[in-house]
């Protein structure tokens, strides 16, 4: 049987599939996609993943997969049912899915925007105006994040770790104003940040990407 082919690697969310095929222990090939490069834009890339966005799975079968959160639920179906997301029949499915789908649906939109300021504006000098207003959102769900889903607790379900919290730790990594205001300014994101980091499929990934955001930080006005 073929292994998984992963698109992703560096500064994309092609690193959520990837601690979940390292630590589900999944044989897979990484190829690294440079966003700094515009590799995403490469016509052999768009055939597989028209839209142009990271990461892409391609399965042993040739079924393409794409969304990152998508292949991260399949793969932990697939190969530990139970495992890093409660099993369809329990009863926490429901919180888990709501939890996920908060980080995908309401902050992630906030942060793409503030990283991503063009894609949203019809004139130059929106720029500034777009990107505050996209970090007073991102803040106002990083807050509800600290003060209620992770209040008392290690993980967004409690004590139980799923692929959710791979994503909260992933995006906090990133930064906005800095490499580290995240952690700075919401402490219950920052403790759980550093819990993620003492998983082994988990840790230099996070700690890579967030070195990483310091040059892209310098960069990201030219994308």
């Amino acid at each position: 049987m073929n292994n998984y082919i992963l698109y992703g690697g560096g500064l994309t969310l092609g690193i959520g599939p990837q601690m979940v095929l390292d630590e589900l222990s999944i044989p897979y090939k990484l190829i690294t996609i440079d966003i700094l490069k515009s590799e995403q834009f490469d016509k052999n890339y768009l055939s597989m993943n028209p839209a142009g966005f990271i990461p892409t799975l391609i399965c042993p079968d040739g079924t393409i997969l794409t969304e990152a959160a998508a292949i991260m639920l399949y793969l932990v179906d697939k190969y530990a049912y139970g495992l890093l997301a409660p099993k369809i029949e329990d009863d926490k499915r429901g919180l888990f899915l709501s939890r996920l789908w908060y980080i995908t649906n309401d902050l992630q939109p906030a942060i793409k925007i503030y990283y991503y300021p063009q894609r949203y504006i019809v004139s130059q000098s929106e720029v500034e105006s777009v990107k505050e207003q996209a970090r007073i959102n991102a803040y106002n769900r990083w807050q509800i994040a600290n003060d209620h889903y992770l209040a008392d607790r290690n993980y967004l379900l409690g004590d139980e770790i799923t692929i959710a919290d791979y994503l909260l730790a992933i995006f906090a990594s990133y930064g906005m104003i800095s490499d580290t205001d995240i952690f700075d300014n919401f402490p219950n994101i920052g403790k759980h940040y550093e819990l993620l980091c003492q998983r082994p499929a988990c840790s230099p990934v996070l700690k890579k990407i967030n070195r990483e955001m310091r040059e892209f930080t310098k960069l990201r006005e030219e994308l």
